[in-house]
């Protein structure tokens, strides 16, 4: 796993897709998912989570060490939470924060998409499948992001802290470290193999709604020969904390 950091530097990653209209709200989140320990509330006040729980707006849902949570919302969007990961959103904005950790995030065409923010670092989402890694130390953001594409048509756009612009298709990663100067970093990641390993692919009772352009994708990549092993162009995202 690289470890991947999270800061409000003044940078922002911009993702770009064509969407659909905007949808009045998220609505509501339910947990229909947990390994391990998950816990829900405000902080302080929070009690461990269990399947079928409402997450209601505002509220954080954390997973420690080892554990795993999984929410649906009304729009049929989709988040999943690798260990020690902090969630939380806000249904009228259309909003999803991801404070530390690693998140699987998928959402449907046409439903108006999602704004995600991470430490200072935001953008908006539609009709795609993505893994967000943050990295924060005592619970706190120590710069940096990675962004790696799963699947999805439209073009997804990384802007650096120096206004550098790259564009990376499903497969590619994109990484921006901390006080980093230049264009963002781009890996292409092995797809076949983070289908084998990442947890928040494969670790959950239902299989994701666009399993199968994953594969696709992950066969697409292979057909470009784009990986030729497990160096470094052969790199496969983890989330297990």
């Amino acid at each position: 796993m690289i470890p991947i950091r999270f800061q409000k530097l003044g940078f922002f990653i911009y993702l770009v897709f064509v969407s659909g209209a905007w949808s009045s709200d998220l609505g509501s989140a339910k947990i229909t998912a947990i390994r391990n320990k998950v816990e829900k509330g405000e902080p302080g006040q929070t009690r461990r989570a269990v399947v079928q729980d409402s997450l209601p707006d505002g509220q954080r849902l954390d997973t420690r060490q080892n554990s795993l949570a999984e929410l649906k919302f009304n729009d049929q969007s989709l988040a999943r939470l690798g260990a020690n990961t902090t969630f939380s959103y806000n249904s009228e904005s259309r909003l999803v924060q991801i404070d530390r950790g690693t998140a699987l995030i998928h959402t449907p065409p046409g439903n108006g998409g999602l704004t995600i923010t991470s430490g200072g670092v935001s953008g908006t989402v539609s009709g795609n499948t993505f893994l967000l890694t943050a990295f924060s130390e005592q619970g706190k953001a120590t710069g940096g992001f990675a962004l790696l594409v799963l699947e999805g048509r439209s073009m997804t756009r990384v802007t650096g802290p120096d206004g550098f612009v790259v564009e990376i298709r499903p497969g590619q990663m994109a990484v921006v470290g901390s006080g980093s100067k230049g264009a963002p970093r781009i890996f292409n990641v092995n797809l076949a193999q983070t289908i084998r390993t990442c947890p928040l692919i494969g670790a959950f009772p239902d299989p994701l709604p666009t399993m199968q352009e994953i594969r696709q994708a992950a066969i697409q990549q292979q057909a470009r020969g784009e990986i030729k092993g497990t160096g470094a162009t052969g790199l496969a995202i983890s989330s297990d904390g």
